[in-house]
């Protein structure tokens, strides 16, 4: 299983990061960090096919199930707020509604993230301990 030490994001969008891992389950934790500032802004602890977010001050703030290619997501209140889809090497987003919001390719070690017009919202490079 790969681990991620550091994510590093564009400043002006915060991701709820999933491991883009071939394994069968989560990395252990995943760690994120703003670019420019170099701010902590929050983890990610996984157990087995459950993964939960945490923001800075420590409050849960989403949780996930993967369930074969497909990952849903849940607000602290139980609500499923999203889900995503494994396709190869790709990953789309969509909202509770079903309607697509973003297309997280990997290519190396480098994610990026368009949004459903397809313009570039988020560039993550995985840097390997």
């Amino acid at each position: 299983m790969k681990k991620m030490a550091v994510v590093l994001i564009s400043s002006l969008f915060l991701l709820s990061l999933f491991t883009f891992a071939e394994a069968r389950s989560y990395s252990p934790r995943t760690t994120t960090y703003r670019a420019k500032s170099g701010a902590y802004m929050g983890k990610t602890v996984a157990q087995g096919n459950t993964a939960k977010t945490y923001n800075r001050s420590g409050k849960m703030v989403s949780k996930s199930v993967r369930q074969g290619n497909t990952t849903s997501t849940y607000s602290r209140s139980g609500q499923m707020v999203g889900k995503t889809v494994k396709q190869g090497n790709s990953v789309r987003a969509y909202n509770r509604k079903g309607q697509m919001t973003s297309n997280t390719v990997r290519q190396g070690n480098t994610i990026t993230t368009r949004d459903k017009t397809g313009r570039l919202v988020a560039k993550t490079t995985i840097q390997k301990r």
